[in-house]
């Protein structure tokens, strides 16, 4: 990628090159030749420094990492930084190696390693989701449009849920002031059409004091997403750990993270009916609300 920005008295034209192992990221940028150029009419009283800033800066607040050219914003009120401004304006005759012991180097070429971390520990969430997803997509003999539909079968309320269909779901990151809820049996379709292990059941997650249904799954940490295996079941550990890397805190792809959602939907009441009341109201056809 050639990124060139300009103006009516300066001009710069790079090419930046990045390169992951999806443990550590690499760029190199190289510059092209007489295409760094800057305002001459350079006065310590009116410009202090020689107005070129050549790194990087990545990560966060609480885990930075930058690097800068050495010879980026040079003293003008220095005599021997005066006499470096060429290595800005011909830099792509300078030949600058930036990673340690490498051992690579060019005229015009900078190379950066932009992370740093350890391989036995670092977890890449935004990998490790499309892992999961290419996986998921892979295997799944599921029916999508029918997963969907069966996620909005949720009582709309926590007075609605009958205990003769429905069983507590419990998980110790589930927030205290609610309560979670999946099918005895599941209702997804045949059962002699699921593998073993397979559960299918949206999971149907209630403020304690309202007693409203929660449709939020950031507020719920994705435990009210529909659920396909049974619970103790190491593939649906894995579809709630695959969560967190597609869309919690600190994700920044939201399409990952709804690509994700559209494989495991959140759990809504949209087309519920509450068995008891569609029996009375067929006994009783008069009346319209129970």
């Amino acid at each position: 990628m050639y990124v060139t920005i300009s103006c009516s008295f300066q001009v710069m034209t790079a090419q930046l090159v990045l390169a992951t192992d999806f443990y550590q990221t690499f760029a190199k940028v190289t510059f092209q030749d007489g295409e760094v150029t800057w305002d001459r009419l350079l006065s310590p009283a009116r410009l202090p420094n020689y107005p070129v800033r050549i790194g990087f800066l990545s990560g966060s607040r609480k885990d930075r990492r930058s690097q800068e050219y050495r010879y980026s914003f040079l003293d003008m009120h220095d005599t021997d930084d005066l006499q470096q401004v060429w290595l800005i304006q011909n830099i792509h005759d300078v030949t600058e190696s930036s990673l340690t012991g490498s051992g690579i180097s060019a005229p015009g070429h900078l190379y950066y390693q932009l992370s740093d971390n350890d391989p036995d520990t670092f977890v890449n969430p935004a990998w490790r989701c499309r892992q999961w997803l290419i996986t998921e997509q892979d295997s799944s003999p599921l029916d999508q449009n029918a997963v969907k539909n069966d996620a909005m079968n949720c009582p709309c309320s926590l007075d609605q849920v009958q205990t003769g269909y429905f069983r507590i779901y419990s998980h110790s990151d589930i927030p205290t002031d609610h309560v979670c809820y999946v099918r005895r049996d599941s209702g997804y379709g045949s059962e002699d059409t699921l593998a073993a292990g397979e559960l299918p059941t949206p999971r149907c997650c209630y403020n304690v004091s309202s007693h409203a249904l929660n449709a939020n799954h950031r507020a719920l940490q994705g435990w009210n997403l529909y659920q396909r295996y049974d619970d103790d079941d190491q593939r649906q550990t894995a579809d709630d750990e695959a969560y967190g890397f597609c869309c919690g805190e600190g994700v920044t792809s939201s399409a990952m993270c709804l690509e994700f959602l559209d494989r495991r939907p959140v759990s809504r009441c949209t087309d519920f009916v509450p068995p008891a009341t569609c029996e009375f109201m067929r006994t009783f056809p008069w009346v319209t609300r129970v």
